[in-house]
């Protein structure tokens, strides 16, 4: 790998540490400290840890029958637009599983290198079940699609966070990230 392709790589390794980073410093530290002198290949190594520690609980697994990987993910971000727009379709006098949809259709849209979805909802947690394609799957694009993911839906929170005049509860979260 020369030129181009490793500055790209790179650089989408520092974008996936920089989310982390922001998330958990702690954990990005301590990546930052076991990876310092790796070469390209250990950067990919280090991938796999960077997303356990994006997600939290997060975990693979292998399905026999087609073959694949699977990644297991859930976030409270995730679980932050469950709970809003659970609440928006109740405050608008309806209860209605659409939201569920968009979350199915945020995911589907971001996520790549997978050939299946599944997205389990129970209550206001969600967990994604995504079948990583061994023809497309790249971890660089997979990981770097699901911070675009995280990215949108913290914006969703935010749109519903104003809509529903939440503010406590955005104090709260902004409290127990800055301590």
């Amino acid at each position: 790998m020369c030129g181009d392709e490793y500055e790209e790589s790179v650089l989408l390794v520092l974008r996936l540490l920089k989310f982390l980073h922001q998330q958990n410093s702690a954990h990005a530290k301590a990546i930052c400290d076991l990876y310092a002198n790796a070469d390209i290949d250990g950067l990919y190594e280090a991938i796999d840890e960077v997303m356990l520690s994006i997600f939290p609980g997060a975990f693979y697994e292998f399905d026999d029958e087609w073959e694949s990987s699977i990644a297991v993910l859930s976030h409270p971000d995730i679980t932050r637009f469950c709970h809003l727009s659970r609440k928006w379709t109740q405050r608008q006098g309806y209860y209605s599983s659409a939201w569920q949809g968009k979350l199915q259709d945020i995911a589907g849209y971001f996520a790549c290198g997978v050939f299946k979805m599944n997205i389990s909802f129970t209550g206001d947690q969600a967990v994604l079940r995504l079948w990583l394609s061994s023809d497309y799957y790249d971890p660089l694009s997979f990981g770097n699609s699901m911070v675009d993911m995280l990215l949108y839906i913290r914006q969703e929170n935010q749109w519903l966070e104003e809509r529903l005049g939440d503010a406590f509860y955005a104090r709260q979260q902004n409290r127990e990230e800055a301590a």
